[in-house]
């Protein structure tokens, strides 16, 4: 099913379908600066990947943005998913910071995963962003990433391959690739 909004990117909901979603804070303010916010927003999405019986593969948070590797359950949860997400971590995130921001959360994309090749370029950028905006020199430096817990599952030699094979900068995302 495409949902159609007025003001805001479409949304293709599928069922069983793995997406890559980006979500943004309005403005690009850096407002999850401090490692509370962070950790409050992966919070946020581990609530409700498990409430809405979705599975998250692979994730990152930077200062005013993040990206999701997660297979939906049920696509039409998607909106839900995201408004949720979205509303708990903007009050506590809030609260984080010292003061209140509305809107904190601007908006978000999704893309619906076609293929192995595509899954494994979009795992790529996500685990890379960090490097992309100059975070950290090394993948394995930066804390809010699933890099850590891949590492774990896969180890060097499989990244090593994935990261020759599926090389991230050829992608182009649209709308979100000014994060």
């Amino acid at each position: 099913m495409l949902k159609k909004y007025k003001h805001t990117p479409a949304h293709l909901l599928l069922d069983d379908t793995f997406y890559m979603i980006t979500g943004s804070v309005y403005k690009k303010r850096k407002l999850l600066i401090k490692d509370d916010a962070k950790e409050s927003l992966l919070n946020s999405i581990h609530y409700w990947i498990e409430k809405l019986e979705w599975e998250l593969f692979d994730w990152v948070i930077l200062d005013n943005h993040y990206h999701l590797l997660a297979k939906s359950n049920k696509g039409r949860d998607l909106p839900k998913f995201i408004q949720q997400i979205h509303r708990k971590s903007a009050t506590e995130i809030n609260q984080i910071n010292g003061f209140k921001v509305k809107p904190l959360w601007y908006n978000y994309w999704d893309t619906c995963i076609r293929d192995k090749k595509d899954y494994f370029t979009r795992m790529n950028y996500i685990l890379y962003n960090p490097i992309k905006h100059k975070y950290v020199k090394e993948v394995s430096n930066y804390k809010w990433s699933s890099f850590r817990m891949r590492l774990g599952k896969e180890g060097i030699e499989e990244l090593q391959m994935q990261f020759a094979l599926y090389d991230y900068r050829d992608l182009e995302l649209g709308d979100e690739d000014n994060f």
